[in-house]
């Protein structure tokens, strides 16, 4: 049977958005190792978590031994020709300030990853995801109150599916275009589930604009099928009910989109004040 997920009552407090909390540190050796700090002021040392991806040739390390400006800076860059940030307004100063907020929270969560080019020190793609009810998300405001509102009311929508679950609700999936075909989306999204897993987490939601993030997921969880690009555009073109009621059920039937997992297309524009804008929010 599936697990229960902690009540809202039972959950812990809203954590308040912050920098503080872990140290990276050199040992003699060279080797870094990751430092907590408990209640009683007594440092807990843990091996630093590193995993090398060799198709893209990079390192997978936990966001929270990254440097925070790097990590920061990759999603400034990633976000820039982002078409919703554009309408939001998320533009300029609003962009580092909601980058800043969005590094934070990742960081609060252990499985949170990021993939280094050691060579370059640059870091060229992440995964960040969370407990939406435990972000204080107090500070925000303008499109980058409305673009984190996108996350809640996604979740909102696939409560009946994941109300009996442990779930996080994914933020960001990103990776620069060139490792598109070295297989680095697929690295940084089963490195994510095991750390994930080992904290108890049992599933996920998370959201997509982009047909091409729809054709990397898809070929991650259904190899055997192929989303072509006219189908992963029609998901989003075509109108949220007839995708839900007519398009996500011939491509599940066929194999497109695995049967254990759930797809929604959701009309943002139903509660943000911009045109007409589907979203694929996926359940697992």
């Amino acid at each position: 049977s599936r697990s229960r997920s902690r009540s809202s009552s039972s959950r812990s407090p809203k954590r308040a958005v912050n920098e503080e909390g872990s140290l990276l540190q050199k040992t003699k050796g060279g080797n870094s190792k990751h430092f907590e700090i408990d209640n009683s002021g007594v440092q807990k040392v843990s091996p630093r978590f590193a995993k090398y991806h060799q198709r893209s040739g990079l390192t997978i390390f936990r966001l929270a031994d990254c440097n925070f400006q790097d990590a920061v800076r990759f999603y400034i860059k990633f976000q820039r020709s982002n078409t919703l940030f554009a309408s939001l307004d998320i533009t300029g100063y609003q962009l580092q300030k909601y980058a800043e907020f969005i590094i934070k929270v990742g960081m609060m969560f252990p499985f949170n990853i990021a993939a280094i080019d050691e060579d370059s020190g640059r870091i060229e793609g992440i995964f960040i995801s969370c407990y939406l009810s435990e972000v204080d998300d107090s500070e925000l405001s303008g499109g980058a109150k409305a673009h984190w509102r996108i996350y809640i009311e996604a979740e909102r929508a696939m409560q009946e599916y994941v109300q009996e679950r442990k779930c996080v609700s994914s933020t960001i999936v990103g990776t620069y275009p060139k490792h598109q075909a070295r297989g680095l989306f697929t690295g940084l999204a089963t490195t994510h589930a095991d750390l994930a897993y080992a904290e108890g987490v049992k599933g996920f939601t998370g959201i997509t604009s982009n047909p091409i993030f729809m054709q990397e997921f898809q070929k991650m969880v259904s190899p055997r099928k192929k989303l072509s690009n006219a189908l992963a555009e029609n998901l989003f073109e075509s109108h949220h009910i007839i995708t839900n009621s007519e398009i996500l059920p011939k491509y599940r039937k066929s194999g497109i989109i695995p049967s254990d997992m759930e797809f929604l297309s959701l009309d943002i524009s139903s509660f943000l004040d911009i045109a007409t804008k589907n979203i694929i929010v996926i359940a697992g």
